[in-house]
């Protein structure tokens, strides 16, 4: 259904432990699934252009910095991969539309059950008092770090479910423009989907899954704090992803460098 879980199931061709944890962490982190990406572009869309490139810019400096992190980080080899590319021809169009029929239907039977049972659960949990316990014991990290509101405790349950789901419903919640770019990305990087998790623990094992999810963990901490810091003091989307641009820029200088001294040694 264009989701990650191809992705993850594609890192068995590869040959080293630190190829695979690390390809499997950054699918997971910085690629929204074709689901996700489109009620990404319709919710962050609707309050400007500027805000999806801040997003796709943000998960660009992510998948830059968090790779070369890992890249020095994680031990072991990276040896050369060789593998043979078949031939492209131009698809035809009944084809074409044959895999457009089987994709729509096979997201509306995984969607629609996931958002219509995420809305009755998230309902069932906040009539009998569940969701504002859960807010007020995360109120220091979701209001205090991430700058979001209580409510969104909800979104993020409904996220270890179906991520796409839980986009949509970030809607009704009136969050301004900054608030809805970091919830977005809060989304997208502190756990996959139930599918893709269940994947990852049958590629990488119980060990490396673990220490991934902690990876998850750690850069949705210190990337919503990065982005509320920046939008509380008053930085416009503009200059967000300027500084991201920067950074990016840098992560490859020092991972040319550290390839430079890897060559020489």
């Amino acid at each position: 259904c264009g989701c990650n879980v191809p992705g993850v199931m594609a890192i068995r061709n590869l040959e080293s432990r630190k190829e695979k944890f690390i390809t499997a962490i950054i699918t997971c982190i910085t690629i929204p699934c074709m689901a996700q990406t489109a009620l990404i572009l319709r919710a962050v869309g609707s309050r400007g252009g500027i805000y999806v490139a801040l997003v796709f810019m943000t998960l660009l400096m992510v998948w830059v910095g968090l790779g070369v992190i890992l890249k020095i980080s994680v031990q072991g080899s990276t040896p050369t991969l060789l593998m043979e590319v078949p031939p492209y021809r131009l698809p035809g169009f009944k084809i074409q539309m044959k895999k457009l029929k089987m994709r729509l239907s096979c997201y509306f039977k995984e969607a629609i059950p996931y958002v219509l049972g995420g809305i009755l659960i998230i309902n069932f949990l906040d009539a009998i008092g569940i969701i504002q316990a859960l807010g007020h014991f995360f109120s220091p990290l979701i209001k205090g770090v991430f700058g979001l509101p209580e409510e969104t405790v909800s979104t993020l349950i409904i996220g270890v479910m179906r991520k796409d789901a839980a986009v949509a419903l970030l809607e009704p919640m009136r969050l301004s423009d900054s608030q809805i770019v970091i919830a977005v990305m809060v989304l997208i990087l502190y756990f996959p989907c139930v599918a893709t998790f269940t994947v990852l623990l049958k590629e990488l094992g119980f060990a490396d899954t673990v220490k991934g999810i902690a990876i998850m963990f750690v850069t949705t901490l210190v990337l919503g704090g990065f982005l509320n810091l920046l939008f509380r003091n008053g930085l416009s989307p503009i200059g967000v992803i300027a500084l991201e641009l920067i950074l990016v820029v840098l992560f490859f200088l020092i991972d040319a460098n550290l390839t430079k001294r890897g060559e020489h040694s």
